[in-house]
């Protein structure tokens, strides 16, 4: 942001964030089903909303540029993420993994 860079970064990390949710939360939503586990729904509604907040920055990003209001938003989308999700309902996926 300090170089004038910031849509630009921020516009790109939002990209390769969506993009890699997608291909990630296919495989897990895929394997989860596969397995019957009880955890899915819940897996796949977080999954969704995960999708929703990028999407509402990516949004936001694009109408009104990058400002530090939209890095802080995804730095806590992400940190909500990390601590709320992959901490709690992913560790419940131990085991299934076939690789």
């Amino acid at each position: 942001m300090v170089n004038r860079q910031g849509v630009e970064v921020l516009r790109s990390t939002l990209d390769f964030l969506g993009q890699y949710a997608e291909t990630h939360f296919a495989d897990e939503e895929r394997r989860m089903a596969q397995a019957n586990l009880a955890a899915f729904e819940q897996n796949k509604r977080e999954h969704n909303e995960f999708r929703s907040k990028l999407a509402e920055i990516k949004a936001w990003v694009n109408r009104e540029g990058a400002t530090t209001v939209e890095v802080v938003a995804l730095k806590s989308t992400l940190e909500d993420w990390l601590v709320n999700h992959i901490c709690t309902v992913d560790v419940k996926l131990r085991g299934t993994d076939d690789g």
